[in-house]
């Protein structure tokens, strides 16, 4: 039987889980890089069963920073592994998620402070166009009442009483 396997299962046929024990899943198995007869001889370039560091083996060669440490996890696989040697796609699923939500978060917290920006520079530009709107206003308000009141024959004093009043 030359198949394709993948972890503890048989055949991509009925994927009927292989017990452990048996020649596609041997005893002892978990945390060696599987060889190319175990791959269906897909060549992947592994041609024995070395131990592969990135995948802790049960009872494992305990801790890589002190070698001579006990693994504190002892059998237990570790946070991406079951004990049985099979990804852990719960606490996978749960670390994702949980980067997910620090990403929500942090787009939140981009997204308010663009919001604060941006409406920081509305009220300045309203506040620009409100005091232009007023110069424009006073201007062209004082602009005819002089020429208003230059044309009736009177006084400057009058035209500036009137401005007081009238002016924003």
């Amino acid at each position: 039987m030359n198949d394709l396997m993948f972890g503890g299962f048989g055949s991509m046929g009925p994927m009927i889980p292989t017990p452990v024990g048996s020649p596609a899943f041997p005893v002892g198995s978990v945390g060696v890089a599987p060889t190319s007869g175990q791959l269906g001889g897909l060549g992947t370039g592994v041609t024995s069963g070395a131990p592969n560091p990135m995948v802790p083996a049960t009872g494992g060669p305990a801790n890589p920073i002190m070698p001579s440490a006990p693994n504190p996890l002892g059998g237990m696989g570790g946070f991406f592994r079951n004990p049985d040697g099979s990804m852990n796609t719960q606490n996978i699923g749960m670390m994702a998620g949980g980067l997910q939500a620090l990403g929500g978060m942090w787009n939140t917290f981009q997204q308010t402070r663009l919001a604060r920006q941006s409406m920081d520079q509305q009220r300045e530009a309203w506040e620009t166009n409100l005091a232009n709107q007023e110069k424009t206003y006073n201007t062209s308000l004082e602009d005819k009442i002089r020429s208003r009141y230059a044309a009736e024959g009177r006084s400057s004093r009058d035209a500036d009483d009137y401005l007081k009043k009238h002016q924003l």
